[in-house]
């Protein structure tokens, strides 16, 4: 029961990110090439789960909710931000191909972490696990199997074709 949600929370969580990103693109005007053909950006759904598990160990601590809440923030920062600059990297080593760069961005401290950009990530995905997670998780545990392995086996489908382009030439 626990792995279909969380499967299915990064499925919806990264289809968001797929979204923020497409919006993102929208306002500044800028063609944003993507890695994978579906719609849906793994970054943001394994960055929402180190969050939420993040925030479970935080609740065990017998701290007010303030400093549960700020340490939520200042670990969850640190930790997507390594997270940000090792997929840069990666992909990078990878593909031969900047996939994001905050260079032209103030507050960047390398071109794939930016300050604010992090502050934004952060805050948004606090607010889904503090607010929304909960109140979605029925929802996300009705969503059916087939569906899941839909999900599954579209994104691995997508995997492979990104390898087989990349690394099969």
């Amino acid at each position: 029961m626990k792995t279909k949600l969380y499967l299915n929370t990064f499925f919806i969580i990264s289809i968001i990110g797929y979204l923020f990103e497409l919006l993102f693109s929208f306002f500044e005007k800028i063609k944003k090439e993507t890695l994978l053909i579906g719609p849906w950006m793994p970054i943001y759904g394994i960055g929402f789960l180190f969050i939420h598990f993040i925030n479970i160990k935080i609740n065990k601590l017998k701290l007010s909710k303030v400093k549960k809440l700020l340490l939520l923030f200042v670990i969850s920062f640190i930790l997507l931000s390594i997270l940000e600059e090792i997929g840069g990297l990666l992909t990078n080593y990878l593909f031969h191909q900047d996939f994001w760069n905050y260079e032209k961005y103030p507050l960047s401290i390398t071109k794939y972490v930016n300050l604010i950009f992090s502050f934004i990530f952060v805050t948004l995905a606090i607010i889904i696990e503090k607010f929304l997670f909960y109140r979605l998780k029925p929802f996300l545990l009705k969503i059916p199997y087939f569906i899941t392995f839909i999900l599954i086996f579209l994104f691995i489908l997508d995997n492979v074709l990104l390898f087989l382009k990349y690394f099969l030439r």
